[in-house]
């Protein structure tokens, strides 16, 4: 989903723990990467401020995926 609004010249906004939005930085494009717990209200409140629609996707807790894994579709 985000490839595919990023493909269609949106800006997207991904609140995510921080260790994955150090991996993110690297990211060209409109991928802005918004530090913060996805559990905390006024991180949300901030992350989503000025943006025209939200789409949630979530991992339960403790749940990672490796890079390769993210890349490969499984």
């Amino acid at each position: 989903m985000v490839q595919h609004a990023l493909d269609r010249g949106y800006a997207v906004v991904g609140v995510c723990a921080s260790a994955v939005w150090r991996s993110l930085m690297p990211s060209r494009g409109a991928l802005l990467p918004f530090p913060g717990a996805t559990n905390d209200r006024e991180v949300i409140k901030r992350a989503v401020a000025g943006c025209d629609g939200a789409l949630v996707v979530l991992a339960p807790m403790g749940v990672t995926i490796t890079h390769r894994e993210r890349h490969s579709g499984s």
